[in-house]
């Protein structure tokens, strides 16, 4: 048999609404994510576990415990799942009720959701782009500070040849701290850009592996 479980999650608390269609039992249950433990609450049931939540943007942690667990996890449309709905009135208990509904009817708009590794991938790949973003902020900074010293904008200071030109400029002692500073921090920027993009090649030539011995 099946316990269905109904999920409106929200930043600090979730209202569960289920269904175990061995005996019929229901209930509706609120949690607090910061006064009960979510873990020991999904952790007691056993068998076939379906669960239901809507597509937003704070649910990682989430997902991955049920992922854990080893229950089904289905994340839904959220703009699909309020046109199913009967009421137009929204409340937690209410929308934790019409997930299970759409779940135990089987109408449950369902997302495709990438596989762990992917999205283990994906977040280094924003994480990746992240960092690069703030060492650009970092070189125009150091750009700014070369350019009002009389360097042409056309230097490529973390270069050999760049970083020479930053050094033999004439800077008041307070720029000379920047400069030191901006090229130190630059240096760590692209260091963990290195980390990043070698996990990344690690993991690209996993998935070719994979690929060739399907």
């Amino acid at each position: 048999m099946t316990l269905y479980i109904g999920v409106d999650i929200h930043a600090r608390q979730q209202t569960v609404s289920y269904l175990d269609t061995s005996d019929g039992t229901t209930g509706v249950v609120a949690l607090s994510h910061e006064r009960d433990d979510i873990k020991a609450y999904y952790s007691q049931f056993e068998g076939e576990v379906i669960i239901g939540i809507e597509a937003c943007g704070y649910t990682n942690w989430f997902e991955e415990l049920i992922e854990r667990l080893g229950h089904k996890l289905l994340v839904g449309d959220a703009a699909e799942i309020r046109r199913l709905a009967r009421r137009w009135q929204k409340n937690d208990r209410r929308d934790a009720n019409l997930i299970l509904e759409l779940l135990v009817h089987g109408e449950f708009p369902t997302l495709f959701r990438y596989s762990k590794e992917s999205r283990e991938v994906l977040r280094q790949l924003r994480y990746r782009h992240k960092l690069v973003k703030l060492r650009t902020m970092v070189v125009n900074s150091l750009h700014a500070l070369a350019i009002n010293a009389g360097l042409s904008l056309r230097a490529k200071l973390l270069t050999r040849d760049g970083r020479q030109q930053l050094r033999g400029l004439s800077l008041s002692a307070i720029s000379q701290q920047q400069r030191e500073e901006l090229v130190s921090l630059a240096d760590e920027l692209t260091r963990r850009i290195g980390t990043v993009e070698q996990w990344l090649k690690v993991m690209t030539r996993s998935d070719e592996v994979k690929t060739e011995l399907e």
